[in-house]
């Protein structure tokens, strides 16, 4: 009798137990998506000619004298996180008369390197403008920038925003 339960025990004493696990995660990524200037790029091509703001000189062709505002139209309502941004030229692609300034402010204190900017998660649209004025001097770079379509290039960066 006593091997009897011996033979009963033993087995349920040392079985083992095996536990299984499945688990399907679902995670949602929160969608990153922007526009600038209604593109999909991270460079921008802006015609200056399309840009002239009130002036004494032309009002259809850039010419010494002339001023504009480049609107940057940074739309983020497709992103649901918050980010950083950083405008800047394009090197590769600038090529303006040497008096043709950029400017960050519309008074044209402060020359253009870079603006930079954070979007947070409450904010859609954001517009920066780049201001420029071609200055006109006795040097006269009309004729040899004559039937030229001026164009700069910006490149936009953007991040999350890590705090």
């Amino acid at each position: 009798v006593s091997c009897l339960l011996l033979l009963f025990i033993i087995p349920v004493t040392y079985s083992s137990y095996y536990t299984e696990s499945s688990s399907n995660p679902n995670f949602k990524v929160a969608p990153w998506k922007y526009r600038i200037n209604a593109s999909n790029d991270q460079e921008i091509i802006i015609n200056l000619a399309d840009t002239i703001t009130e002036n004494k000189y032309s009002m259809t062709t850039v010419v010494p004298g002339t001023r504009g505002a480049i609107p940057l139209e940074i739309d983020f309502s497709e992103a649901k996180v918050a980010s950083d941004y950083v405008i800047s030229l394009d090197t590769n692609v600038y090529h303006l008369p040497s008096n043709l300034k950029l400017y960050e402010d519309s008074d044209l204190t402060k020359e253009f390197q870079s603006i930079s900017g954070s979007v947070l998660l409450d904010e859609e649209v954001v517009t920066r403008y780049i201001y420029w004025k071609w200055e006109y001097t006795t040097e006269d770079e009309t004729e040899s920038w004559a039937n030229e379509e001026l164009q700069i290039a910006f490149r936009i960066d953007l991040s999350q925003k890590i705090e």
